[in-house]
């Protein structure tokens, strides 16, 4: 059951990152400055998570 937990989870993980791909690719930027990208407010200590809102919905 534990192996297939670990497949399933992995599988997500593969999906979310062809969604950032997909992402990047719409928005027009390079992963590069993709990478460089950071709030513009002070964020708690420790904070690893951030939201990107693009004017318009993408269709991913």
């Amino acid at each position: 059951m534990m192996n297939m937990e670990s497949i399933i989870e992995t599988n997500y993980r593969f999906e979310a990152y062809q969604m950032e791909v997909k992402a990047i690719a719409q928005l027009g930027i390079s992963f590069h400055d993709w990478l460089q990208l950071a709030p513009q407010e002070p964020q708690p200590e420790g904070s690893n998570l951030m939201y990107i809102i693009p004017a318009e919905p993408l269709s991913l």
